[in-house]
């Protein structure tokens, strides 16, 4: 049995021919997902950068807290010698310090020496040494002084 040809051309032959038929999808360009790729950087960048300013202002203003609590030991120490009173002298004195002088009862007239400078501050967490130059009586001396840190406020212990 023979079958008759199909068509003017003949039976086709099975699956796609040459130039007809099955084409590829037309290629996409990438340019959404550079975009995407582009927007999620800058995302987790701007994320980071904000982690890191929240949580390193402390650090930044680690250098100006120093600054600070330099500047503060200073105060502590110019009130102390620019007192007028021993009363006055006591509110620049630490706890410990302010409980020995107040349970010694000679409590005689006030004359502090008078400040010449204060050098080699030198601040360790809670407590700061400083080194004082004061005049009385015409003699001037150098004295190291020890400071402490309470409830924020630094004050003399030695």
């Amino acid at each position: 049995m023979t079958y008759p040809p199909s068509g003017p051309y003949g039976q086709q032959p099975y699956g796609p021919s040459y130039g007809q038929g099955f084409h590829p999808a037309p290629r996409r360009r990438p340019t959404a997902l550079i975009v995407g790729a582009v927007i999620g950087v800058v995302l987790i960048v701007g994320a980071i950068i904000t982690v890191v300013l929240s949580t390193a202002g402390g650090d930044s203003a680690g250098d100006d807290s120093a600054g600070d609590d330099e500047a503060q030991v200073e105060q502590a120490l110019r009130g102390l010698f620019d007192a007028d009173s021993a009363d006055e002298a006591l509110s620049y004195l630490c706890t410990e310090l302010r409980e020995d002088i107040e349970s010694d009862s000679s409590n005689e007239e006030f004359d502090a020496p008078d400040l010449k400078s204060i050098d080699n501050v030198e601040i360790d967490g809670d407590t700061a040494s400083a080194d004082v130059i004061a005049e009385k009586d015409g003699e001037e001396r150098t004295t190291a002084h020890d400071l402490k840190k309470e409830d924020g406020e630094w004050l003399v212990c030695g």
